[in-house]
């Protein structure tokens, strides 16, 4: 286990404000990736992983595929050969939409993904069906070895691309994007804690066959570990489970027939610091960049398949080379915002700046994953935040062409600038 880095980090903001040319956040992210030095990153021929969450099917905030262009166009400046890449979910059932490889590049080019937009190829890192894999050895607080998909162990660095949000167990940022995203569906499971026994269920609540979903309920199951007649019966020698059932019941029926056993969110943003380290023990952490979006801050993962309203308003753009500090600046420039009219900071009271928005809305201390982190010296808390003005980026017209355009126009006599009272018929007002 690695010690705490008592050094300060520096992390390099910029506002979400935009009333003149060169504050484009776009634009602000070019400019970010230079101040911050995420070139350094990368050397000359470098397979540069993007790793972002590109949507759900739902889902309507997350982090834009023009922003990822910018990036990829930054990652090609320094001579890295990039590609866009994330991994397959957990959860199956017809409302996860990312459960094969096949699946996501399916809603990736729904949601604005594709490898015309961004510039460069998109991988789903841990193959088809998500058992594409390397086994990695760790001391961790928690788990002693993970699997990391392989695309991300064979890549030579890696921009890590998060949207800042809340989440069921605190924050998500940089640090789930890696310890969390990184991860095949194995490394998932562990970190999860799941087994059939996670599982529970009150019969009781059932409403059987009368449900409307019930042929829904019963047929998603990947493994026919459920049948349903009166109540439900559920095979606890078939299920391996992939939470369908628990998410078909709580969120859409609101029956809560199954309820979940698993560990506390605190053990799983330890885990989160694990996974962490798994991916620094095949990828230099000295090659790895880290931008966050505060933008959109919803009280949700970017997973589920919808948007609740952001309960602070936008804040702008974050980046470091260190992921434990970026993730910590984030949650403090969270947490000093106005909650916004409206949602939940508002109906849980956190509207007043300086109020825990993660703890009210969440009920989880936001810094957990970030406290683990920094105990297995993977970056620091202290940091300094450096506010960064905007520029212009130069645009890149075709200004020849243009040339030849406004000759070839010119010589028309019929082209002249129009006389509005040429047009306009007088009505006496």
């Amino acid at each position: 286990m690695g010690k705490t880095t008592p050094e300060v980090s520096k992390v390099y903001f910029m506002n979400a404000r935009a009333d003149k040319f060169g504050e484009s956040l776009a634009e602000k992210t070019e400019v970010l990736f230079d101040e911050s030095k995420l070139g350094d990153c990368i050397s000359k021929g470098d397979k540069v992983a993007i790793k972002t969450h590109m949507g759900t099917g739902r889902n309507v905030r997350f982090v834009r595929s023009l922003y990822i262009r910018s990036i990829v166009e930054k990652v090609r400046q320094h001579g890295g050969d990039p590609f866009v890449c994330d991994t397959t979910t957990l959860s199956s059932g017809p409302w996860y939409s990312r459960n094969t490889a096949l699946d996501y590049l399916k809603i990736a080019v729904l949601n604005g993904y594709t490898s015309e937009t961004v510039g460069c190829p998109i991988i789903i890192g841990d193959g088809w069906l998500g058992d594409d894999d390397v086994t990695v050895e760790i001391d961790g607080i928690s788990l002693k070895k993970t699997f990391i998909a392989k695309a991300f162990a064979m890549a030579d660095a890696m921009i890590v691309v998060s949207h800042a949000k809340a989440e069921y167990v605190g924050f998500g940022g940089a640090l789930k994007n890696v310890g969390v995203g990184c991860l095949s569906k194995r490394g998932k499971y562990l970190l999860h804690g799941i087994d059939p026994n996670v599982i529970k269920v009150r019969k009781s609540r059932c409403l059987g066959i009368n449900c409307k979903y019930a042929r829904v309920c019963e047929e998603g199951c990947p493994e026919e570990a459920i049948k349903i007649s009166s109540t439900i019966e559920l095979d606890k020698t078939k299920c391996f489970p992939c939470y369908n059932c628990f998410f078909l019941c709580n969120y859409v029926v609101g029956q809560k027939v199954f309820y979940l056993t698993g560990p506390p969110a605190e053990t799983i943003n330890i885990r989160i610091a694990d996974g962490a380290l798994a991916l620094t023990k095949v990828l230099n952490r000295k090659k790895i960049g880290c931008i966050n979006y505060l933008i959109e801050i919803t009280p949700e993962c970017d997973c589920m398949e919808w948007s609740d309203m952001p309960f602070v308003p936008d804040i702008g753009i974050l980046a470091s080379r260190d992921m434990v500090a970026i993730d910590a600046a984030s949650i403090d420039l969270i947490n000093k915002a106005p909650g916004m009219p409206g949602s939940l900071a508002e109906e849980k009271n956190a509207m007043v700046p300086g109020v825990d928005k993660f703890r009210a809305i969440v009920g989880q201390d936001p810094y957990s994953s970030v406290d683990a982190a920094e105990k297995l010296g993977l970056g620091t808390k202290k940091y300094e935040l450096i506010e960064v003005p905007p520029r212009v980026v130069p645009a890149t017209p075709d200004q020849d062409y243009l040339r030849r355009a406004y000759r070839v126009r010119h010589p028309f006599a019929e082209f002249k600038p129009i006389n509005p009272s040429d047009f306009y018929k007088d009505t006496g007002q």
